[in-house]
């Protein structure tokens, strides 16, 4: 319909309501607008409706739904270009006011946002939805909302510019990370890397750690994707020398996963394989990020090209596996693509083609254009070595799908290399490939990965106007053979043999000739047979598999496993990987029986999770293992599965791990593409091997638990130790005083009821003590006695140490942790200092009471606990709830049960028996003997106010020990200064006690904590004493000058 006969139905004034309707996206509400005329807006939907443009939602009253007869795109197309930004920033207002505050609404309006033109106050809600797409697998849709983020923040930040908004900066950073691992699906390598260089300037000018090893780790990443591997080595060691500095679990992940690319970038192969399968475990995580997933399928690559294209294919299938279950389609997408490279690699061009064909139709669906390029590459490589020329240039023109600039990708992956080289020199290639090859031909050795500077040097030998000497190409080939032979790229290395083989024939040396194409075919004919050409097939005898040498291969190395392995872990990862080599196996999973019972667990498992295992196309194989484990002949179980045709055929090889006369495991292997081998010998060694497997298992089970029990038996001393070290700090109770027997009867009264208890008195009086006593002569003294200090916690931790957080509830939350409160459960918890913690955490406090339960951070689900609280303060809590510092009906839950620890000044008469206790303690702690204080002394002692309380005194008779001496003296009351400040009682309390800090300070030259500090020095803990140095303006300088204020 032509705009001018739609807009015709309107009026000027309602033609602008018709356009600011147009803008909305899905629907719209009539309540949305209340500052548009009622009459004018019922004018327009009236319109609306007689047209059948709308239709009123069947889910939401009031609202309306477009038709698909609504001609959104002309409307629009009439709106002023100078006023449409307008009219989408006004929808996307509207839509944030009224759309429900969750990752679906979020997205809704962020791409109002972006097609309005994105602003500072968008971007949290853009970087919202972009994570709503991608954790949805929306890859393209994400793509887009990051990069209108970049694109913003592009413009406004630089180097020199350091004003950013803390809140624009992280976001800014999130979204640069995100969407540069995502680059694998569609390159933007030079718009990232610059504003990667930009946020990496910015995060040094601020000290942000997290951030710069971060940024490192993503350069690393562009610049292996852009081929500057010399330069992505750097970035990676950057990042990984960062890591090691900070406490970060996902990045520590993310640092291994960057090792690992470098050794694939310098090709070592066997270095990048082995810290592969060392980060497994002995299970294969399922949660993986997409990037890790990615690396996981370039180490498949490196597999393939060391001659286990099996284990290659295997990761492919565990990872097509998982993204089927997610519905993860771009992932699923390149896990397509890897196996159909390393079935092309191999020549079994029927199964890759099916590969190929499935990532391009997936592809091309999610919009992932690298991803279409290499399948469609793959599929014209096939067509080429099927004699399909014009099919084959058909898809190699799948290369326009991305930029020019971007075509060195492919080089990243080997087996599409010859593809143009192959339409080259067949004179079909769609465009002109010579500058192409001239490029690579004169690519530094240094500035490109060994194993393609090998593969394009073999490939230009090749080409028909190459026009080096016969002479010359022996020396080439036969310097490349070393080359690739000390990487151990096994794969390139038989080509290259099969070249030297063909150029001996021209040259008529029928023994030299004979001896290369004798090597590259021992190592074709077991995994990939079709690879070795036809024009060579008289030099190879029928069956050249080095039979003997494998086997004497597999017998050292698994004896070596079996014989050298400490822990469980190792010993099951060396097993399966060791006899997956012999048999070429691409899935392996060992199941242990329980010591308890018949049942089955998963040990250790390559390229099968937990989930493949409980999944209905396991079942059959999962009977059949159960079978074996059961079974008392011990024989080996060999089967199929399905058709030789059928896509889900498997062979399989099931067997039992026997310990004497019974089983204690079952060894299960199964191949889709590649047949097993399982030769006579071969099963003869798997059953001698068998017993012995089991033996060692049996060996570092049993090993294990005994190293588990004496570690718990340690660990239970060394609780009870310090457990016994707590009780006795400030001695029992001890005291004959009235106040201290005083005291010990309201411990025996309360101890037997389950009633909330209230401590209170000064610092170093003993109020854990009192809580302990409590604690030990209630009928919970079985349970657990859990304390928190208050003070000493961050305010931002209170609640998750309180309650417990879940796994991603914040920054650094890498796993689920159980709160105090959780741990307290049939027991006891102590809130030592609760006059600390803050106002939000005190509300949270009372419900708990109230309800006994809790629920952690970021969880949903509630928690009950059966605890007793028992807490302290050395506040004046009624002064704090007037104060406004303390919830007042908290302190009445709180204060049902009062008890009040008397200062050390105010029960002298106890002063000669602790102080006694103390010295029995520390002379048998410090292997001294002194046979009591001298009376003299002992007078200082019972003079002396003790602001630090038991505590101070401890302190004192356990330095007075160390200082030694032939009797028992305390110098530090000898001074002048400190008998006029201390020995008279007529001074004030708070005044004595700031004396006695500011000398103890002077004599630790400034220094609070550790075990020479003032804190040590007054019995008091750090945080306590930094807290009381606030309270009285005591500071100290950076130059450890004492400041009063």
């Amino acid at each position: 319909m032509d705009i001018e006969v739609i807009l015709s139905q309107f009026n000027e004034e309602d033609k602008g309501i018709v356009f600011a309707l147009a803008c909305f996206p899905e629907l719209f509400s009539v309540d949305w607008f209340p500052d548009i005329k009622t009459s004018r807006l019922v004018s327009v939907i009236l319109i609306f409706e007689r047209n059948q443009w709308i239709v009123p939602s069947s889910e939401n009253s009031g609202y309306y739904c477009w038709s698909e007869k609504f001609p959104k795109e002309e409307i629009i197309s009439a709106i002023p270009r100078q006023d449409l930004a307008a009219y989408y920033r006004d929808s996307a207002d509207i839509l944030a006011r009224n759309m429900t505050d969750d990752s679906a609404g979020a997205l809704t309006v962020a791409r109002q946002y972006v097609k309005a033109g994105v602003q500072e106050g968008d971007l949290g809600v853009i970087l919202k939805a972009a994570h709503y797409e991608e954790a949805n697998h929306r890859i393209s849709s994400a793509i887009i909302l990051y990069d209108s983020i970049l694109d913003f923040v592009g413009k406004i930040i630089s180097p020199a510019d350091r004003d950013l908004p803390e809140s624009s900066w992280l976001t800014f950073v999130n979204a640069i990370e995100h969407r540069t691992s995502l680059s694998l699906f569609d390159p933007s390598i030079k718009k990232t890397n610059n504003l990667l260089s930009v946020a990496l300037e910015r995060a040094r000018f601020i000290g942000d750690l997290r951030s710069q090893a971060s940024l490192y780790l993503l350069l690393g990443q562009n610049d292996w994707m852009y081929f500057r591997y010399e330069q992505a080595v750097y970035y990676f060691n950057l990042g990984w020398d960062i890591i090691r500095q900070i406490e970060d679990q996902e990045l520590l992940k993310r640092g291994l996963k960057g090792q690992g690319l470098i050794y694939l970038i310098k090709c070592q192969f066997f270095k990048a394989i082995e810290a592969y399968e060392n980060s497994l475990g002995e299970l294969e995580p399922a949660n993986e990020n997409d990037f890790s997933h990615l690396v996981s399928l370039n180490i498949a690559l490196g597999y393939t090209q060391v001659g286990m294209p099996q284990r290659g294919l295997g990761i492919t299938e565990a990872i097509q596996n998982q993204c089927e279950k997610t519905a993860n389609l771009p992932l699923l997408s390149y896990a397509l693509v890897t196996a159909g490279l390393i079935l092309l690699e191999t020549r079994q061009l029927s199964n890759s083609r099916f590969f190929f064909e499935r990532a391009l139709e997936l592809a091309g669906k999610e919009n992932l254009p690298m991803v279409e390029v290499l399948a469609g590459m793959g599929l014209s490589s096939i067509e080429c070595q099927e004699g399909n020329l014009d099919a084959a240039v058909e898809h190699y023109k799948i290369m326009w799908k991305i930029k020019k600039s971007s075509w060195h990708h492919i080089l990243n992956f080997y087996s599409l290399l010859d593809t143009g080289y192959i339409l080259h020199s067949k004179g079909v290639s769609p465009i002109n490939l010579r500058p192409v090859f001239d490029y690579l031909s004169k690519l530094d050795k240094d500035r490109v990965n060994p194993l393609m500077y090998g593969m394009i040097q073999r490939l230009q030998l090749g080409l028909p106007e190459d026009k080096t000497p016969l002479a010359e190409k022996f020396n080439i080939l036969h310097e490349l053979e070393k080359t690739v032979e000390q990487m151990g790229a096994t794969f390139e290395l038989a080509k290259i043999r099969t070249e030297l083989a063909r150029n001996y024939v021209q040259i008529h040396d029928w023994q030299k000739a004979g001896n290369y194409a004798l090597k590259a075919h021992e190592f074709f004919n077991p995994i990939a047979p079709n690879c070795f050409p036809a024009d060579l097939k008289r030099f190879a005898p029928p069956d050249t598999r080095n039979a003997d040498g494998n086997l004497f291969d597999f017998v050292i190395e698994l004896g070596d496993a079996l014989s050298r392995q400490e822990n469980l872990e190792s010993l099951l990862t060396s097993i399966i990987t060791s006899i997956s080599k012999i048999t070429g196996a691409e899935r392996s999973a060992l199941f242990t029986k329980d010591q308890n019972g018949p049942e089955l667990k998963l040990a250790a498992s390559r390229n099968l999770l937990h989930e493949d295992v409980q999944d209905e196309k396991f079942h059959v194989s999962m009977r059949d293992i159960h079978a074996v484990a059961q079974s008392h002949d011990y024989k080996i179980l060999q089967y199929k599965i399905g058709e030789q045709e059928h896509p889900h055929f498997r062979q399989a090889i099931i067997t039992p791990l026997n310990l004497g006369d019974r089983v204690i495991g079952v060894l299960y292997q199964d191949s889709r593409f590649f047949s097993l081998n399982l030769s006579p010998d071969i099963i003869k060694l798997l059953s001698a091997f068998a017993s012995q497997i089991a033996v060692a298992i049996d060996r570092v089970q049993a090993n294990e638990e005994i190293a588990r029990l004496n570690k718990k038996l340690l660990e239970e001393n060394l609780y009870y130790v310090e457990e016994i070290e707590e009780s006795l700090a400030f001695g029992e109770i001890i005291g004959k005083s009235n106040l201290a027997l005083s005291l010990h009867r309201l411990i025996k009264k309360v101890a037997h009821s389950n009633s909330t208890v209230l401590i209170f008195g000064e610092t170093g009086v003993g109020k854990e003590l009192v809580a302990r006593a409590i604690h030990r002569e209630s009928s919970r003294k079985n349970g657990p006695f859990i304390r928190v200090n208050c003070a000493a916690l961050a305010e931002s931790l209170i609640d998750s140490e309180l309650f417990g957080h879940e796994k991603g509830s914040f920054t650094g939350a890498f796993k689920t942790k159980a709160g105090r409160f959780e741990l307290a459960n049939g027991g006891t918890i102590f809130l030592d200092e609760i006059s600390e913690l803050p106002l939000s955490t005190q509300s949270k406090l009372l419900r708990v009471l109230q309800e006994k339960e809790f629920q952690r951070v970021g969880g949903i689900k509630m928690l009950q606990s059966d605890f007793r609280l028992i807490t302290a303060s050395n506040k004046d809590l009624k002064q704090e709830v007037a104060g406004g510092k303390f919830r007042a009906d908290l302190f009445y839950r709180l204060n049902v049960f009062p008890i009040y620890v008397p200062a050390l000044r105010e029960r002298r008469e106890d002063i000669p028996l602790l102080a006694t206790h103390f010295l029995k303690l520390f002379c048998s702690q410090n292997k001294k003997s002194y046979s009591g204080i001298p009376a003299s002394e002992m007078g200082k002692l019972t003079a002396y106010s003790w602001p630090g309380n038991i505590r101070e005194l401890s302190n004192v008779i356990e330095r007075a020990i160390i200082l030694g001496g032939a009797q028992i003296r305390f110098p530090e009351f000898e001074s002048r200064k400190t008998r006029e400040t201390f020995e008279g009682d007529d001074l004030k309390r708070k005044e004595v006690e700031r004396i006695r800090i500011l000398d103890a300070l002077k004599k630790t030259n400034g220094k609070v904590g550790g075990k020479d500090g003032a804190a040590a020095r007054l019995g008091l803990n750090r945080t306590t004493l930094i807290h009381r140095m606030k309270k009285m303006g005591i500071k100290i300088e950076h130059n450890q000058n004492i400041l009063e204020t």
